[in-house]
């Protein structure tokens, strides 16, 4: 679950709480391919959660820091592009990118 976002610069930073705490989780942030012809453009993004098969269920909440510049609508100063991130209440986050 997703219970948080900001963003500072060409960061992402993320506050997240999943069941867990006898092993190690990993997590992926993905962009699609595909960009939506809106002005500012709109990237959907999704946090995948890989839980290794572990049952515990201690609730944890972390924070992830994401890198954001490979899914900039352009690597200039001032691109704007909307990150529509599944399983965030708020959805859409706009980003934009920073030399």
């Amino acid at each position: 679950q997703i219970l948080k976002s900001s963003i500072d610069g060409n960061l992402l930073t993320l506050k997240i709480g999943y069941s867990g705490g006898c092993a190690d989780h990993s997590f992926e942030f993905i962009g699609s391919e595909m960009i939506s012809k809106s002005l500012p453009p709109i990237r959907s993004v999704r946090l995948i959660h890989h839980d290794h098969g572990e049952t515990c269920r201690i609730y944890i909440e972390r924070k992830l820091i994401i890198d954001l510049r490979e899914l900039a609508y352009q690597r200039e100063t001032g691109s704007v592009i909307k990150l529509n991130i599944a399983n965030l209440k708020d959805e859409q986050v706009l980003y934009t990118y920073e030399d």
